[in-house]
């Protein structure tokens, strides 16, 4: 059992499927419909629960002691050590880069990011991006301390209302700088990954370019990692022009 906006949830869904196990996953009522029908696809029993991330967590975590059901949680080490397979490739195959620039939602895929960086490119800055309309991971990096904020961002998978214990643990002690950008900047670099590299990002997929296109003191060799393909309908609706 897990919570998740979307993209954590389809991997479990995948997982629980390969090895012939149940699974359920909450997400928040303001879940897009191609997510929950994805995950379904793959197996998975889908609750909906609460507005955002924080209440689903909580239920997710409460309906899984009662059941006695393992709950696993999208900052588990397992799971940061999976989201840091993007960044392992990419730093293998560009051990040159000044500069990787993630999105953060829970921050496991920054956290990630932060180790293969330790390992293999130790010149590289790792630098998180998130929305000013969900901004508790944020808060909690600035302030070393847990976090909790308004979450009224547009991209679903970024929507997370509190930060996370295992993943500040990382990224306190290695992220290089954390910028927040605002939705209508999220929405165009949407826009442009849609018009000039012919990728589909919802929004917190792409929100590492909106970072890196906001950033004055982005380096000349530098990447973005686009991690969300699951734009909905309303996404799709909006990439020719701005709302």
């Amino acid at each position: 059992m897990t919570a998740s906006t979307g993209n954590h949830a389809q991997s479990i869904a995948f997982a629980a499927a390969r090895h012939g196990l149940p699974a359920v996953i909450v997400m928040p009522t303001s879940a897009p419909d191609g997510k929950i029908a994805a995950t379904k696809a793959l197996g998975a029993d889908v609750e909906l629960h609460g507005p955002t991330m924080s209440e689903a967590l909580e239920h997710a975590r409460s309906v899984a002691d009662e059941r006695g059901w393992r709950f696993v949680s999208p900052d588990d080490v397992e799971i940061l050590h999976g989201h840091a397979t993007v960044s392992l490739e990419l730093l293998r195959a560009h051990p040159d880069l000044e500069a990787v620039y993630l999105p953060v939602g829970s921050g496991t895929g920054a956290a990630g990011a932060c180790l293969v960086r330790d390992a293999l490119a130790p010149d590289c800055r790792i630098i998180g991006v998130q929305s000013a309309q969900a901004p508790a991971a944020h808060r909690a990096w600035q302030s070393g301390e847990p976090a909790t904020a308004p979450c009224t961002t547009r991209a679903s998978g970024l929507a997370t209302a509190a930060s996370f214990e295992r993943t500040q643990a990382v990224l306190r002690a290695r992220l290089d700088d954390f910028l927040l950008v605002d939705d209508d900047e999220i929405d165009a670099a949407r826009r442009l990954l849609a018009t000039h590299a012919h990728t589909l990002a919802e929004g917190a997929g792409a929100a590492a370019l909106a970072g890196l296109l906001a950033d004055p003191n982005r380096p000349a060799r530098c990447a973005a990692i686009v991690s969300g393909g699951n734009a909905d309908a309303h996404e799709l609706a909006t990439l020719t022009a701005p709302e």
